[in-house]
């Protein structure tokens, strides 16, 4: 053979594009791109949970008035308040499962760096704190999407169930009211991938055990101390209790400042790939 044949199929190859796509155009345009599904999927999902323990509040009242004292501790107290505790436990348990996401969500930082994928980007112009604070700012976004969505559909379902077209807006802002605690998880999250990789998982037994300390501990006679370490015990559970603006502003701060040091502390340390 005295040619080669590159070039010489039936359909010639042809050069990609000299430029990214702008949905591929900056760290955090290619991070919401790579999450937009699981962001879509989780939305889904929580909406229709939502919307389907929402629509039980209209015969919570008389299904669940003759429960015992301690199961009706978990959900409002007693008979007079069963439906707003009923949806105040449902933001919660929304809340928890927004919390999963958001560790998923920042554990991709720690999937990229592992693979080795994280390497070919800092070669570029992009800052090893520009690449994390993209990635936390799509779980960001995210979180209060998931938050907001699982509000509409509770609230809708609950308006269906009750007749009361205000337990919608009413609902959304009861989810939302958890957004700087879930934030606050995904911050500690950040935090232990900046400081401590290895130990990233840890903030799994925060979570978990701060919800089941938060959910269970009025039977079991808990302190309530005993779920003070978790921040999702540190939000009043809307519609049954009023909202409190100083543990909201505490939080957004304490957010704030351990993002910061998860940030501080990446920017330090080596790049560990396997």
């Amino acid at each position: 053979m005295d040619r080669r044949d590159l070039g010489a199929g039936l359909v010639p190859p042809r050069p990609g594009r000299a430029e990214a796509a702008p949905a591929l155009a900056n760290p955090f345009a290619l991070a919401l791109r790579q999450q937009r599904g699981s962001i879509a999927g989780w939305g889904a999902g929580l909406a229709l949970m939502g919307s389907f323990y929402g629509s039980l509040t209209g015969s919570i009242a008389e299904s669940f008035a003759n429960l015992p004292e301690d199961i009706l501790a978990l959900i409002g107290g007693s008979a007079a308040n069963l439906v707003d505790g009923f949806l105040g436990l449902t933001g919660y348990t929304t809340a928890f499962l927004a919390s999963c996401f958001a560790i998923l969500s920042v554990r991709r930082l720690r999937g990229e760096e592992q693979s080795g994928r994280i390497e070919p980007v800092l070669a570029t112009a992009t800052s090893r704190a520009g690449w994390m604070a993209a990635g936390l700012s799509v779980t960001a976004l995210g979180v209060v999407a998931l938050l907001a969505l699982a509000g509409v559909g509770t609230g809708l379902g609950a308006a269906a169930s009750t007749g009361e077209p205000t337990r919608v807006p009413a609902s959304v802002w009861a989810h939302l009211g958890y957004a700087p605690a879930v934030l606050g998880i995904a911050a500690i999250g950040a935090a232990l991938f900046g400081l401590a990789p290895r130990a990233f998982d840890l903030v799994w037994v925060l979570v978990v055990y701060g919800y089941l300390v938060g959910s269970f501990g009025p039977i079991l006679d808990l302190p309530d101390s005993a779920g003070v370490l978790s921040p999702l015990n540190h939000v009043r559970q809307m519609p049954l209790e009023p909202f409190a603006a100083g543990s909201f502003v505490a939080l957004v701060v304490l957010t704030a400042l351990v993002t910061a040091a998860g940030l501080a502390a990446f920017r330090k340390r080596d790049v560990v790939s396997t």
